[in-house]
């Protein structure tokens, strides 16, 4: 987590700077804060509970989705604890892969012996799935039946969500390790976590996308077992699922926990999924040591410059943070390691120092690179990436830290429409390299005009000068905004992703199929809409499969849903993301909220620190709005040339229709029971009661069917038609008005 200090950097408010960090002096402005904030609180608290809150109470037991067959249990697996498994990553670095076990909050509390007892009993317990959500494990080890299959789901209590939980693990030192530090690093819990290694507190994380590392060298037992427990606690807003039927409807897009972001909003149950069960809560990502020498690498960053339109050279700099946790002086030697291209220097650092550390091409000519390999999204080139290794050597020789970073040789830069003090309406180009010098966001997103038609342009900064950027010849894309890489524009195409996996199962060779089929679409983007698939391995598959990715952070629809209580744990979890993920070339927008911008307690932070932590992408301030076309609509539409007549226009981030699967698909997620004719479990699955004109189109279109085969199969066709109507209407524009669907 990040200091006060650091935070308040890209925290907008005044007062909330001082609220959260200084004390106010003045006894009579502390009564004056007081009385307004007793007057006005009330005010605020019904403006956000008359936005969307959920439900209130369970719904009506009459409304529940009914099954034509039983819930099916498994059997229980028998409990024994499983061996420990560190995973070696290096020869300094293993995760903690295996002899977890969890365990409700409560059963430490009662037993007879402490939970970090070697001998501690843990019969009682679940061996876990980790990394994985509370409800992984539980699935996992037979305590409920697949949420995924027909209505199982409501057969899982909704207090899971709702209830604290210990992970433990037992497992001993790698032996012959010369470095004098040890590190724990936990990459993502939610929501929140107490961690203890050996009896003693470790460390505290808050927010799903935030990692933990913690300094743990006179902690760790290395004779002995070491025990570590995470204590996990829920959110505090969890709120209630509407379980859709044939009666209801598909009900609220999300409720209460919204009020609780950084975390997976749309697990409270959203009008494409229902309510998952434990809100994701859990160790949802890997758990490591790590053993370094008293100097380590912080948060390294590559950045690449070509001399555009020019390609044939790249300029790379390289920079991080050189942090020496010992108390006396260490004189180092850090190295680096692009194929055949290497760099370095020897670095002094005070004891406690951290110094940020770059290699630059002006420094270091090798670092001008000729006849790169770009990376070019899907269709325009092979998506190349290389590896570069960073080494910090002590005085003796002895290596002290390594990472290595994959990061690819592209540049992106965009195509918009601003109002500048010479004139209104200007159509810029601009590279964010271009601006790094200036070092602050160059858009004033609060200060935007009406530009008809549903679309909204921004202002100019004060300050900001317009030979920041170049102006196109080419207008006629105006007021849209366009993506370029390399220097060419790319046709922005593919879909939302609502969450990669409902109990978090987020490993490569689970995810990956879905890359494939995203990629052989032709698509040439991702949204990670309101960043629910935020771990690494996603945006490694986006890098090796050449898909830009549209990066939304936690909030959802403005003046919809409930915006987050915790403005400071927000830009925390913001400022980890960003910093951990910007080597990835795929990223190409980051974005605060799903329709609609950011609260004013984040907007300008976020934009600072976007603009001072990246550097090389566009702060897009709103995914609906902004440049871009309105998004919708969603439902099925009879009249299919409304697409080209009436909607083919700009940049649409969310555009959609129903979609049926196979008959093979529908006989995997439901009993036999219910799979033909369409029952509730049809609904549960998010056949939409608005989805009328769908069903109808498939009867008129093809004729009625009496089978699910028959049914499924003209489904497919009405599928075909409307999503190559939507994507013929866009394509049969390109450049002339639109630029992304």
């Amino acid at each position: 987590m990040r200091s006060c200090a650091e935070l308040k950097t890209y925290e907008s408010t005044p007062i909330k700077q001082k609220m959260n960090c200084t004390n106010l002096a003045v006894n009579g402005k502390k009564i004056l804060l007081f009385i307004v904030l007793f007057l006005i609180t009330p005010i605020l608290l019904q403006a956000q509970y008359t936005l969307n809150f959920g439900l209130r109470a369970k719904q009506d037991p009459t409304t529940l989705p009914h099954s034509n067959t039983p819930v099916q249990f498994p059997e229980r697996k028998q409990q024994s604890p499983a061996p420990t498994v560190l995973f070696p990553v290096n020869d300094r670095e293993w995760i903690l892969s295996g002899g977890w076990m969890l365990a409700e909050a409560n059963a430490p509390v009662n037993s007879e012996n402490s939970i970090f007892n070697p001998a501690f009993n843990t019969s009682g317990w679940l061996n876990a799935t980790v990394p994985g959500t509370v409800l992984t494990t539980l699935v996992d080890q037979g305590i409920y039946p697949d949420p995924y299959f027909g209505l199982n789901n409501l057969a899982i209590p909704d207090s899971l969500c709702r209830t604290g939980w210990w992970y433990r693990i037992a497992f001993r030192t790698p032996e012959k390790l010369p470095h004098q530090e040890a590190w724990l690093t936990l990459n993502g819990i939610n929501y929140k976590a107490d961690i203890w290694l050996n009896g003693k507190l470790t460390g505290k994380m808050a927010g799903a996308f935030s990692a933990g590392n913690f300094k743990i060298t006179s902690l760790l037992k290395k004779d002995n077992d070491n025990i570590l427990a995470i204590h996990i606690f829920p959110p505090p807003n969890p709120g209630i699922p509407q379980e859709e039927s044939a009666l209801t409807g598909p009900g609220p897009n999300g409720g209460q926990l919204c009020l609780d972001g950084p975390t997976f909003i749309s697990s409270e149950g959203w009008d494409w999924v229902p309510g998952i069960r434990d809100r994701n809560i859990g160790i949802w990502q890997d758990v490591r040591i790590r053993f370094t020498g008293g100097a380590r690498l912080v948060d390294p960053r590559v950045i690449t410059d070509l001399a555009l339109p020019d390609t044939n050279h790249a300029d790379i700099t390289v920079s991080f943070d050189l942090e020496n946790s010992s108390a006396r002086v260490n004189i180092v030697e850090v190295t680096g390691k692009i194929e055949n291209v290497t760099f370095g220097r020897k670095v002094t650092l005070m004891g406690g120092e951290t110094k940020r550390v770059v290699f630059s091409p002006e420094e270091f000519s090798q670092l001008h690179m000729p006849e790169p390999r770009l990376w070019w999204p899907n269709g325009y080139g092979k998506p190349a990436l290389y590896d570069l290794l960073l080494t910090i050597k002590d005085g003796n020789g002895i290596i002290s830290d390594t990472k290595q970073i994959r990061f690819g040789i592209r540049e992106l830069s965009y195509e918009l429409t601003v109002d500048a003090p010479e004139k209104k309406g200007l159509r810029i180009e601009y590279n964010p390299l271009d601006a790094r010098s200036y070092g602050k966001p160059l858009f004033n997103n609060t200060s935007r005009r009406d530009a008809g038609e549903g679309v909204v342009i921004p202002s100019l900064r004060q300050g900001v000068v317009s030979s920041l950027f170049t102006m196109p010849d080419d207008t006629v894309m105006s007021p849209y905004l366009v993506i370029k890489v390399n220097g060419r524009r790319i046709f922005c195409k593919g879909g939302n992703w609502g969450m990669d996996d409902a109990m978090k199962r987020v490993q490569r060779n689970h995810l990956e199929p879905y890359f494939r089929l995203h990629r052989d679409a032709g698509f040439t983007m991702v949204r990670n809409w309101t960043g629910e698939s935020t771990e690494e391995v996603f945006y490694t598959l986006c890098d090796e499969y050449g898909l830009l990715v549209w990066n939304d952070f936690w909030l959802s629809t403005e003046g919809y849903n409930l915006e987050a209580n915790d403005n400071q744990l927000f830009l925390g979890n913001a400022l980890d993301v960003i910093r951990r993920f910007r080597n990835h070339p795929s990223i190409a927008i980051w974005c605060p909220r799903n329709e609609g911008y950011a609260p004013e307690g984040i907007e300008d932070g976020l934009a600072t620190m976007i603009a001072a932590e990246d550097g090389t992408r566009h702060y897009q301030p709103n995914s609906r709005y902004m440049n871009l076309r309105p998004s919708g609509p969603w439902h099925y539409l009879t009249d299919q040339s409304v697409y080209y007549r009436d909607l083919a226009k700009g940049f649409n981030t969310e555009m959609g229709t129903p979609s049926i699967p196979t008959a093979e698909s529908m006989r995997k997620m439901m009993p036999a029971a219910d799979v033909w004719p369409i029952s509730d479990t049809w609904y549960y699955h998010d056949l939409h009661n608005g989805q009328k004109e769908y069903l109808s189109a498939i009867d008129t279109k093809y004729g009625k069917s009496d089978n699910l085969d028959d049914f499924c199969k003209k489904a497919q066709m009405v599928n075909y038609d409307s999503h190559r109507a939507m994507f013929e209407s866009w394509n049969s524009h390109m450049w002339n008005n639109t630029s992304g669907l």
